[in-house]
């Protein structure tokens, strides 16, 4: 699997400096960590409700495989909100993993042209893009007729 170094100088405080090396996770890995954070309706699937924070430390935590000595980042300093990793620093090892770990634009134009309109309509409702699935929207093919204005 492939791996990624990332050099940490003493811009994040001196306790993060140092070398940190991230690996690719397995397909099964990255699976079972959304699933741990993820509650699905048994009879619908539909996503209740999802951690995104979680996930993306837990991810982030399982593809390091090398920091300091000094173990700087643990899985409770990934999630404290109050006293946690500096954001400029997990968006430094959150590229860096994505760089190996994450879904490239053209895997994801694939993916999303594999979804029926139905499980489209579920995955952005699950992402806060869609606020219901009770309503439809007009097809875009059709013109929405105009207000006209009595004069």
């Amino acid at each position: 699997m492939r791996k990624v170094s990332v050099e940490v100088d003493g811009k994040f405080g001196e306790e993060y400096k140092g070398k940190y090396v991230l690996r690719e996770l397995s397909w099964a890995k990255k699976s079972r960590i959304a699933e741990t954070y993820m509650k699905i309706d048994g009879q619908t699937g539909e996503v209740l409700k999802t951690d995104y924070v979680a996930i993306q430390a837990e991810t982030l935590y399982a593809a390091i495989v090398a920091q300091p000595e000094t173990k700087p980042l643990t899985i409770a300093k990934l999630l404290d909100e109050e006293n946690g990793v500096p954001d400029g620093l997990f968006k430094l090892f959150l590229k860096a993993s994505n760089s190996i770990n994450g879904v490239d634009p053209e895997e994801a134009r694939f993916l999303l042209t594999q979804l029926s309109e139905e499980d489209l309509t579920r995955l952005l409702q699950s992402l806060g893009f869609v606020k219901s699935l009770a309503v439809s929207p007009a097809p875009l093919d059709k013109k929405v007729p105009e207000k006209s204005s009595s004069s």
